[in-house]
C-alpha cells in the first residue's frame, strides 16, 4: 500500500509546474464543495473548541462543561451556517420565506448534533472522567460529517428542476376567450 503512494507521489514531482497546477485546478473544481466543507469545517471546529475550551478552562475554572458546550455551539452554528450559505453551498434564496426556511432547516439540525455533541461531552467528560479536550476534538469531528451530510441533504440541497407555476384549467381557457 505504501509504494502505491509512493508512485502517485513520485509521478507527481515528475509533473511540469503547469501541469501540476492544471491537476490541482482539475481536484479542486471536482471536489470543491467537499473541500470548501472541510476547510469552513475546520474553522468552524476551531470556533467551537476555542470558545468551549475559554469559558470551560478560563472563564468557568473547569466546572461547568455543559455550559461551555452549549455556548460554544451557538457561536459555531451561527459561523458555520454564514460560511456554509455563502462559500460551500453558495445558496442563493430568492425571498424572505425561503430564507427563513433555510435558517430554521439548519438550526434545527445543527440542534440535533448539538445535542448528540453535548450527551456524547457529557457521558465521556462528566460520567467516565477522560480527558476534556481529547473527548471535544473526537465528538467534534464526528458532528462534522453529520452536519454535511445533514446539510447537503436537507438544508441546501439543489433543485432537480426549475419549478414552473402550474398553468390550471381556468387561465388555460381565459387565454383562448381573447
Amino acid at each position: 500500500m505504501l509504494a502505491f503512494f509512493n508512485v502517485k507521489i513520485n509521478l507527481l514531482k515528475e509533473l511540469p509546474d503547469t501541469a501540476m497546477i492544471e491537476f490541482i485546478k482539475k481536484i479542486f473544481k471536482k471536489y470543491r464543495e467537499q473541500i470548501a466543507y472541510l476547510f469552513f469545517g475546520g474553522l468552524t471546529t476551531l470556533v467551537s473548541i476555542a470558545v468551549s475550551s475559554l469559558f470551560y478552562y478560563v472563564i468557568f475554572g473547569k466546572t461547568h462543561n455543559i455550559l461551555s458546550n452549549v455556548i460554544s455551539e451557538i457561536v459555531a452554528i451561527t459561523f458555520a451556517y454564514i460560511t456554509n450559505k455563502l462559500f460551500v453551498f453558495c445558496s442563493k434564496t430568492n425571498d424572505f420565506k425561503s430564507l427563513l426556511k433555510e435558517i430554521v432547516s439548519f438550526y434545527l439540525l445543527r440542534a440535533a448534533s448539538t445535542l448528540l455533541n453535548i450527551g456524547a461531552m457529557y457521558l465521556l467528560v462528566d460520567i467516565w472522567h477522560f480527558e476534556f479536550i481529547v473527548c471535544k476534538i473526537i465528538v467534534t469531528v464526528v458532528v462534522i460529517i453529520l452536519n454535511y451530510i445533514f446539510s447537503k441533504l436537507f438544508v441546501f440541497k439543489k433543485k432537480t428542476a426549475v419549478e414552473e407555476p402550474s398553468v390550471t384549467a381556468a387561465d388555460s381557457q381565459g387565454a383562448t376567450d381573447d
